[in-house]
């Protein structure tokens, strides 16, 4: 009888046992659904990190394929444990969906959109983390103390509270000017130039346009004032530096974030991370333009882009 009796307990723990190791096992074979326009080839990256890490059972969705209201219809049809929106477009078209938590990634202000529900939605901002931008720019100009910001409250208030704190680590002033419409930017940046060292963009389209970029850059050579860039496009339009993400790293990011709310966690408790790899690319031009010259030490760490 004892016997009989120890061999059940012994049974009843290794079950347990069982459960609890296999239960993250069981949690991955929940489907997970990705919103995707992969022609393109920097979502296409981020879908192939994202296929790489999840080591889950997939199903992706082309928006070329399917519009918000199919695309609703096709995801009715299973019960998906999350959505992972890669892009503007993809989020746009699931963004108004009830219950299903979702993970975004390639999207330079994901609170912003309309119908969003911000206790469901988690992901990787499009935003190099300010610090980084602003040690390399020490590294590449000692000198600069104070630098130039224009940006839109609605879309970069959280962003720069942060820069703020960068800034101060590295003895950097952050000076700003808020603007509410793309027509005020060009005046913002004039407000600037006699007071500043140099500019960081951020990923602001209210601030960040063409003709404002346009008139950015020029007023960079006139004045002699370096800009730091957010993506390696700016540095071959002719800004000194710039800071670019990594689209496929992004991805595992993605799906990193993805497997723990398959597993159980709340998504309202998973918050944004920035991207956390990326590579700086130089004009080499610009910088001979501007009398900078960059250290041996950098230049080993750096992409150099000669025009």
């Amino acid at each position: 009888m004892h016997l009989l009796t120890g061999n059940r307990g012994f049974i009843f723990a290794t079950i347990l046992l069982l459960s609890v190791f296999l239960h993250p096992l069981r949690s991955l074979a929940a489907p997970v659904a990705v919103i995707v326009d992969s022609s393109l080839k920097p979502y296409a990256e981020a879908l192939a990190g994202f296929k790489e890490e999840f080591r889950g059972e997939v199903d992706v969705f082309e928006t070329t394929k399917y519009n918000a209201s199919s695309l609703a219809r096709m995801l009715d049809k299973r019960e998906y444990a999350a959505i992972a929106a890669i892009g503007a477009e993809p989020l746009k078209n699931v963004a108004g969906l009830k219950g299903i938590p979702i993970v975004t990634g390639m999207v330079v202000n994901p609170l912003a959109f309309p119908d969003i529900d911000r206790s469901g939605i988690s992901g990787v901002t499009l935003t190099i983390p300010p610090l980084a931008s602003l040690r390399t720019l020490k590294q590449i100009a000692p000198s600069v103390r104070r630098v130039g910001v224009v940006y839109n409250p609605a879309q970069s208030s959280q962003l720069l509270r942060e820069a703020m704190k960068d800034a101060a680590s590295l003895e950097i002033e952050l000076i700003m000017r808020s603007v509410e419409t793309p027509n005020q930017a060009v005046d913002a940046f004039k407000s600037l130039e006699s007071h500043v060292d140099a500019f960081l963009l951020v990923p602001d389209m209210v601030a960040i346009n063409a003709v404002s970029l346009d008139y950015l850059l020029l007023s960079s050579f006139r004045h002699r004032l370096p800009v730091v860039g957010f993506s390696s496009k700016y540095v071959k339009m002719g800004a000194l530096l710039s800071l670019s993400f990594d689209e496929r790293d992004i991805g595992r990011q993605m799906a990193e974030i993805a497997r723990r709310i398959v597993q159980g966690e709340p998504a309202k408790s998973v918050l944004f991370v920035h991207p956390r790899k990326f590579s700086i690319d130089v004009n080499s031009r610009t910088a001979e333009s501007l009398g900078i010259t960059i250290p041996a030490k950098v230049l080993k760490e750096v992409n150099v882009y000669t025009p």
